[in-house]
């Protein structure tokens, strides 16, 4: 099945998200786009990838390597391109992991020998997408989502800063799954490679996943979202409605000490689990002194070891 996606556009979300943060939060925003943050991010992910991951190197792994280029290619990037494996044995993913200039991509548990070689394809492309998105526009949308990312993190964070981040995972994700439709420019093998890699299956039927998200009874939404863009449905509709005002009602929508008025169960562990997967970011603003004034500390009543959620976006847990 022939996708008819070409080209990778950021959402209005995106857009309305970047804006958002500079016109509110231009201290912070100044923070996370500065030289400084990003060394220090840098040589913090190439250290711990010495540590934990095994190194993947072209002359050992030709054909991995090869397609990891064709698949930069046809998404128009030019960087190098280390692979690596994660040393845990858990469940098949991947993840990027953003240096300006180097595509870190790491492969967790079995899933290089799962995939069908279009499958992981898909899946170079779904990663791959994540690197142009963070570089596109001189990086604004990288440092949109670690600003909002940390905003949601910290403790009393009120909830729209919480569903502002959720939001933007969500189209951040969907923006990847079309990286995958441009690299393969086949629904099939994208919606396996993310069928397998949400479920654990060795084996899976893309048509009949396809069936079963066209008629309703799915419980997730990333094969609906990929058979909305294959059939070309307007996606970037829904998001121009929430715009910035989710971010702007944050003032209105807290007490004086800085939290939300009403924070219901279901805010509550979003919040646990965007500051649990996060909680590292915080030497960040904590470095730029000042500007730890314009954010409240992490409260001592949200455990830092609480059990990350799962958000069943648009790549089915594939980060």
């Amino acid at each position: 099945m022939t996708a008819t996606l070409t080209a990778l556009t950021p959402v209005s979300y995106h857009r309305a998200l970047c804006d958002t943060l500079r016109e509110l939060e231009p201290g912070l925003w100044n923070w996370f786009a500065s030289d400084d943050f990003e060394s220090r991010n840098a040589d913090q992910i190439r250290l711990e990838l010495l540590k934990s991951t095994y190194r993947m190197p072209p002359a050992v792994h030709p054909e991995l390597h090869g397609l990891a280029h064709d698949v930069a290619q046809a998404l128009g990037i030019d960087a190098s391109l280390p692979l690596y494996q994660a040393q845990d044995e858990g469940a098949m993913n991947a993840g990027l992991f953003f240096v300006p200039g180097e595509i870190h991509i790491v492969f967790g548990g079995p899933v290089l020998k799962t995939l069908a070689e279009l499958e992981l394809k898909a899946l170079l492309g779904h990663e791959l997408a994540h690197y142009r998105l963070w570089t596109e526009q001189d990086g604004v949308f990288r440092v949109a989502n670690e600003l909002i990312e940390y905003m949601a993190s910290q403790g009393g964070a009120p909830s729209s800063h919480v569903q502002s981040a959720l939001r933007n995972r969500r189209w951040v994700e969907l923006y990847a799954d079309r990286g995958s439709l441009v690299a393969t420019r086949d629904l099939r093998a994208a919606v396996g490679c993310l069928v397998k890699v949400g479920t654990g299956l060795t084996s899976a039927d893309a048509d009949s996943y396809i069936a079963q998200a066209e008629a309703g009874d799915s419980l997730f939404v990333a094969n609906r979202c990929l058979l909305e863009l294959h059939l070309g449905f307007g996606l970037d509709d829904e998001p121009t409605c929430h715009r910035d005002g989710s971010l702007r009602s944050r003032r209105s929508n807290t007490s004086s000490a800085g939290r939300p008025c009403d924070s219901p169960p279901r805010a509550r562990a979003a919040r646990r689990a965007i500051s649990a997967s996060h909680s590292s970011a915080s030497w960040a603003v904590e470095a730029a002194g000042a500007m730890a004034s314009t954010t409240t500390r992490p409260s001592s009543s949200e455990s830092p070891e609480a059990s990350p959620m799962i958000f069943w976006t648009a790549a089915l847990a594939m980060t």
